[in-house]
């Protein structure tokens, strides 16, 4: 059976950017719990300063993404503010030089309502993929509920 989407499926968006760091490549980027609770209380100093609002996040081990509202331009700034902050606080807390080595970082255009639903969703699922054993909605951090319902009225760009 086929499977159908809403009329507003395909509703274009702008300003809307799925950011992420490759963990294949990276150093461990929260090797302990003091080191993500650094990582998440670092996001809203970072989002004003860059201009930028988060719609979801996930920090993994060795790996975060994000989902970003803002100018292009804004977004890389907030994911360059990002990987800098958590690189020098792993520099500073376990004396070694991180900066921000294999904290590469891509920023891909996320055109579609539909498509903007698809990389929440993913995002939110990531560290079930990764062999967590918890639901999202039973995580402490990002309330992905509230985030889903939010999209389905997202007006930005239309």
């Amino acid at each position: 059976m086929a499977r159908t989407y809403s009329n507003d499926f395909f509703d274009s968006v702008i300003d809307c950017y799925h950011c992420y760091t490759d963990g294949n490549r990276a150093d461990v980027m929260f090797p302990d719990t003091d080191a993500k609770v650094y990582g998440m209380n670092v996001i809203p100093a970072l989002v004003r300063k860059a201009g930028t609002v988060v719609l979801a996040f996930v920090l993994m081990d060795n790996h975060v993404h994000f989902c970003l509202n803002g100018h292009e331009d804004n977004c890389r700034r907030f994911m360059k503010l990002y990987v800098f902050a958590v690189a020098n606080y792993l520099t500073k807390r376990f004396g070694q030089e991180y900066r921000g080595r294999g904290f590469k970082f891509s920023a891909l255009a996320i055109t579609t309502k539909g498509q903007l639903m698809k990389t929440i969703a993913y995002i939110f699922r990531n560290p079930l993929a990764a062999g967590f054993d918890r639901m999202p909605s039973e995580y402490r951090g990002p309330t992905h509920r509230i985030v889903l319902q939010e999209v389905a009225q997202f007006q930005v760009g239309i």
